[in-house]
C-alpha cells in the first residue's frame, strides 16, 4: 500500500465531505484516519484506516439519494473511494505473503 494511493483516498473523501452537507465530521473523522495511517507508515494502520474508510463509502453509498445532481456526484466519488480503499486491501492481502 503506497502513501500515494492513501493520499489519494484521503483526497477523495475529502471531495465527497465536500459534496456531502451534513456527514463533514464523519468523513473528516475517516480523513483524519488516513492521515494517521501516512505519518506513521505502519500498515496494520492503514489496513484499519482503509477498511474503515471502504465500509463507510459502501454505507454512505447506500443511503444517499441518486436523484440529484449532488447525490449523483457523492455516489461516484465514493464509489471511487471504495474501488481504491478495496483495491489497496486486495494489494495487501497479496503482497504480505511474499514477505
Amino acid at each position: 500500500m503506497s502513501l500515494v494511493e492513501l493520499r489519494q483516498l484521503r483526497d477523495r473523501v475529502g471531495e465527497l465531505s465536500a459534496v456531502l452537507k451534513g456527514r463533514e465530521v464523519e468523513l473528516g473523522e475517516l480523513q483524519k484516519s488516513l492521515s494517521v495511517a501516512i505519518d506513521s507508515r505502519n500498515e496494520q494502520v492503514a489496513v484499519q484506516a482503509v477498511t474503515q474508510t471502504r465500509d463507510r463509502m459502501e454505507s454512505i453509498k447506500k443511503t444517499i439519494s441518486d436523484v440529484d445532481e449532488a447525490g449523483k456526484k457523492a455516489v461516484s466519488i465514493a464509489d471511487t473511494a471504495a474501488g481504491l480503499a478495496t483495491g489497496l486491501l486486495k494489494l495487501v492481502e497479496f503482497v504480505r505473503p511474499l514477505l
